[in-house]
C-alpha cells in the first residue's frame, strides 16, 4: 500500500478479496470493515480521512489478527565454541566485542568435527 490510504485497502482488508487475494492473508470478511474502508476511500477532506483511518485501524486491531510468516516448527541454534572472553567481565558491561577473541585451535577442532567448513 502507498503512504496515502485508498482503494488498496479493499485488497488488503475487503470482503470481496478475502478468498482470492494474497494480500488479505487473514481472510477477513466483515461488512463493518467494508463500510469503514468506503469511508476512507470517499473522504473529501484531510480531517475526515484522519478520523476514518483511525476508526478503521481500531476496528482491525479489535480482530487481533496473527499471521505467521516463514513458519518453522523447529528452532535451530548454532553454538560455535571458538570465541572466548575473560571470565570476569566489567560490571554493567553491554558485552562489547572488545572483550572477545577468536581461538584458532577450537575453530580447527570444530572444522575437523564437521561443524564448520
Amino acid at each position: 500500500m502507498g503512504l496515502e490510504p485508498g482503494s488498496g485497502l479493499k485488497q488488503y482488508f475487503g470482503s470481496a478479496t478475502a478468498d482470492e487475494s494474497v494480500f488479505n492473508a487473514m481472510g477477513i470478511k466483515s461488512e463493518g470493515i467494508d463500510i469503514l474502508i468506503d469511508h476512507v476511500v470517499n473522504a473529501t477532506d484531510k480531517e475526515t480521512l484522519r478520523v476514518s483511518v483511525k476508526a478503521l485501524d481500531r476496528a482491525l486491531r479489535a480482530y487481533r489478527f496473527w499471521i505467521p510468516q516463514w513458519y518453522n516448527a523447529t528452532h535451530r541454534v548454532s553454538y560455535w565454541d571458538m570465541y572466548e572472553h575473560p571470565e570476569d567481565i566489567a560490571p554493567y558491561s553491554l558485552g562489547q566485542l572488545d572483550y572477545w577473541w577468536y581461538n584458532a585451535e577450537k575453530a580447527e577442532a570444530l572444522k575437523a568435527a564437521g561443524a564448520l567448513r
